[in-house]
C-alpha cells in the first residue's frame, strides 16, 4: 500500500504528542523550557545533515513514458537565525544522487541523476521541555532535478512550497541533535526535447533526515 504524502509529518507530530511535548503551553512557557545546553541559548547555528529522500509517485506518466525518481541517501547544509527564543529563520540546501526508473513500451532502465532541494523557512518553536523540542518549519523551496535522466528536457527547477517539522535533542555545550522531515510540494510539469508536454501533476518530494547543530553565535 502507498504511503500518503502527509503520513510522516502526521506520524512526527503524534509522537510529539505521545511525549508530552504539545501541551498547549502558552509562550512563556515555551521560552522557558526552550531547548538549551547548560545555558547556552543559540542566536545562530549552522547544521549538517544527512538523510534520505524519496519521491512520492511517478513524476511523469503518460501512455509511452513513466519516470519515476527513486529514493535515495543525500546530504545538506543549513544555518538558522532565531530572532526570539520561539520564532527564527532557517535557509537550507540538500542533494542527494537518486536515479530515475524510465519505463516505455520494451523495457524499464535506470539513469543517473540528481535532486537538489533548496528551502528558506520559518523555525517556530511548538513545544518544549528541558531535554525535547518540537519545531515546525514552513517556508518556500525549489526543486532542481539534474543528469542524464533528464536531459534535453525542460521545466527541471521548479518552485515548491515546503512543510516541516522536527524534533531537537539536548547535546552538549554548544551542540544539539535532531531528527527532521521536510515536504517539498512543486508543480510538475514537463517537456522533452522536441517540445511534447507531459501532463501537469502536483508532486511531493520527501526529506527525511538527521542533523548535528551547532550554535555558532548565543544570547
Amino acid at each position: 500500500m502507498r504511503t500518503k504524502w502527509y503520513f510522516w509529518p502526521a506520524a512526527l507530530l503524534s509522537s510529539a504528542l505521545a511525549l508530552g511535548l504539545v501541551e498547549g503551553a502558552p509562550a512563556q512557557t515555551l521560552e522557558r523550557n526552550a531547548l538549551t545546553a547548560e545555558g547556552i541559548r543559540p542566536r545562530l547555528s549552522v547544521a549538517w545533515q544527512l538523510g534520505i529522500s524519496s519521491s512520492l509517485g511517478p513524476l511523469v506518466s503518460d501512455t509511452m513514458l513513466v519516470m519515476r525518481q527513486i529514493g535515495a541517501v543525500g546530504v545538506g547544509l543549513s544555518a538558522d537565525y532565531s530572532f526570539t527564543r520561539v520564532l527564527g529563520v532557517e535557509a537550507a540546501l540538500a542533494w542527494t544522487p537518486s536515479t530515475v526508473a524510465m519505463t516505455d513500451w520494451e523495457q524499464t532502465v535506470d539513469r543517473t541523476a540528481a535532486v537538489w532541494l533548496g528551502s528558506l523557512r520559518a523555525r517556530i518553536l511548538a513545544g518544549a521541555s528541558p531535554n525535547y523540542a518540537l519545531v515546525l518549519t514552513p517556508g518556500v523551496g525549489m526543486v532542481d532535478r539534474r543528469g542524464a535522466a533528464w536531459r534535453g528536457m525542460q521545466g527541471m527547477r521548479r518552485a515548491a512550497l515546503v512543510f516541516g517539522a522536527g524534533l531537537s535533542f539536548l547535546g552538549q555545550g554548544p551542540f544539539s541533535y535532531g531528527i527532521e522531515v521536510q515536504d517539498y510540494l512543486s508543480r510538475a510539469a514537463y517537456r522533452d526535447s522536441i517540445g511534447t508536454a507531459f501532463s501537469t501533476r502536483l508532486h511531493n518530494d520527501l526529506l527525511v533526515t538527521f542533523s548535528v547543530r551547532y550554535a555558532v553565535i548565543v544570547r
